[in-house]
């Protein structure tokens, strides 16, 4: 994907890193996904207010129904 695929896609969720976000889990509600694969993206820039992004995991939990 180029920057300016990047800069045009649509954001689902943002979260804006400070001191009352950081160090805290962001949950994502995908159910309006329901059937389609999702990739997720992360995508950081650099801010004056000196915080860093840092990802120590990212856990994706799914319930499947039975395949018939």
């Amino acid at each position: 994907e180029t920057k300016e695929q990047a800069d045009a896609a649509k954001i689902y969720y943002k979260a804006t890193l400070n001191k009352d976000t950081v160090n805290k889990m962001h949950t994502v509600d995908l159910s309006d996904f329901e059937n389609k694969v999702c990739y997720i993206y992360i995508r950081h820039k650099a801010e004056k207010t000196g915080y860093a992004l840092m990802i120590s995991h990212v856990e994706a939990n799914a319930l499947f129904a039975p395949i018939e």
